[in-house]
């Protein structure tokens, strides 16, 4: 009995390569806007820790210009990290359409595959039972023969 031998088997582990790359490229882009993401709420914990009133830096003058100072710096850098984030998923969904095509391409060879296996199933079952039926007729026949 001969072994499959599915003959697109390099261009399917090919497709896998490049799935797997798509797919490591989109966890990236998505590592990148949670980073920004948590960013954007460590500055806003911080604008409410400056929020609050300390009573022992309330009525200085200079402690009051440092607050308000930075608070506006972390406002631009929220807008700079809110816009960041839009950047990011834009790639993020061209990404994920590159992705989709290579696992498209994946799924459709994979499919492709199974067909071959199974038709290649039901010729070695097809040609087992030839082979069981012709033994069975040279028993029958050595056997009708030798009455």
């Amino acid at each position: 009995m001969k072994k499959f031998n599915f003959r697109l088997e390099s261009v399917l582990k090919l497709r896998k390569f490049k799935t797997d790359n798509a797919n490591l490229e989109l966890q990236k882009v998505l590592a990148e806007k949670v980073e920004r993401l948590n960013s954007i709420v460590e500055y806003g914990t911080e604008v409410k820790n400056l929020n609050k009133n300390d009573p022992n830096n309330g009525k200085k003058i200079f402690s009051l210009q440092t607050n308000y100072h930075r608070k506006r710096f972390i406002e631009q850098e929220i807008k700079r990290l809110e816009s960041e984030i839009l950047n990011i998923e834009e790639i993020e969904s061209q990404k994920r359409n590159n992705l989709a095509e290579f696992l498209k391409g994946q799924k459709a060879l994979e499919k492709y595959k199974e067909k071959k296996y199974e038709e290649y199933k039901y010729l070695i079952n097809k040609e087992e039972n030839e082979l069981i039926e012709e033994i069975a007729l040279r028993k029958f026949h050595k056997s009708d023969f030798n009455q």
